[in-house]
């Protein structure tokens, strides 16, 4: 999905430029293909790269969310 890839990382850029708030979340299956290193974006907190198969990252993403979640 190189396409989506690229949109999601343009988006990201001139969310960013603008000086808006945004964070880039890679889930991937295969480490090389989830890595955010080199996209040029000066910033840790700019992307970050979860290994694993996108629903169960996902579920896990909503439990810990549910879990932090105020009563």
């Amino acid at each position: 999905m190189p396409s989506v890839r690229g949109e999601c990382e343009a988006v990201l850029r001139d969310t960013r430029a603008r000086g808006g708030a945004a964070t880039l979340v890679r889930v991937n299956a295969e480490p090389e293909a989830a890595r955010v290193d080199g996209l040029g974006l000066g910033d840790a907190d700019a992307a970050v790269s979860i290994v694993g198969k996108a629903l169960s990252v996902l579920r896990q993403i909503e439990a810990a969310m549910a879990h932090d979640a105020p009563p």
